[in-house]
């Protein structure tokens, strides 16, 4: 870590990983439930090996922070669940009918991951009550060396903001998340559509006794009732997110 002065700092790192493939990973050969797949190990996998660098700047006034970073992971060796565009029967032969589901094969690629992150927490106001703004922001690219297309289940490019109120035992939250088309993807992998996510958030905190705090909360979801459907899950082309919702509950510490 290199302190520039009390305000600005610069951190950075280098890191080598491995890790040894996990049993099923080595061994799976069967239909995997919870994501309607029949999914197929590999016995002949090595360790997953890979080198890294990233770096961060980060800065802080006061109330006031902002931080940006890069990343860049070289994997000599990548294991990932990758879609084979075989359609087989839970016993693993060619399916028919509506027997059939999808193939998925563990495998090793060589693969490297480019990266930005960003986030900054700003004082807008603090006269009655405090109003502060959150900025979010992060992209990846993960390229599979090997065949040059894309990994599968990598997140797209998400740009986000909140507002955070807070007075006295009350308290008001606002969050939107926008994520966009994800059209860098695997070969037997489909494109996915972008979203706006915009959550709200209310909270009392109650009078209580010392050492007991009892917070009421009223929790608002993807109020916008988008159809929403996450990259990064395998479950994603027949399973998307919740549409809005609303939850009312108490939370309690001792």
């Amino acid at each position: 870590m290199f302190k520039l002065d009390e305000q600005w700092s610069v951190t950075t790192n280098l890191s080598h990983n491995e890790r040894a493939p996990s049993y099923f990973e080595l061994f799976a050969d069967g239909h995997h439930v919870a994501t309607d797949q029949y999914e197929v190990g590999s016995s002949e996998l090595k360790k997953e090996r890979s080198n890294g660098i990233d770096a961060r700047l980060q800065w802080k006034q006061q109330h006031n922070s902002f931080s940006v970073g890069a990343y860049y992971t070289r994997f000599s060796s990548f294991i990932g669940l990758f879609n084979s565009g075989n359609l087989v029967n839970e016993e693993g032969e060619t399916g028919q009918a509506d027997s059939e589901i999808a193939e998925a094969e563990f495998k090793s690629a060589r693969a490297d991951f480019k990266g930005l992150e960003a986030e900054g927490k700003f004082r807008v106001y603090d006269t009655v009550g405090t109003l502060d703004l959150n900025l979010r922001g992060d992209y990846v690219r993960a390229t599979n060396r090997d065949t040059g297309d894309s990994l599968p289940r990598i997140s797209p490019l998400k740009l986000g903001f909140g507002l955070d109120y807070r007075f006295k035992s009350a308290g008001a939250r606002l969050d939107v998340l926008r994520a966009f088309k994800q059209n860098r993807t695997d070969e037997n992998e489909l494109v996915t559509d972008g979203y706006t996510l915009v959550n709200a958030t209310l909270t009392y905190k109650l009078p209580t006794p010392d050492r007991f705090q009892l917070e009421a909360f009223a929790k608002a979801y993807n109020l916008l009732d988008q159809t929403i459907r996450d990259h990064t899950s395998i479950l994603k082309d027949i399973a998307p997110m919740g549409g809005r919702s609303l939850m009312v509950g108490l939370r309690g510490d001792f």
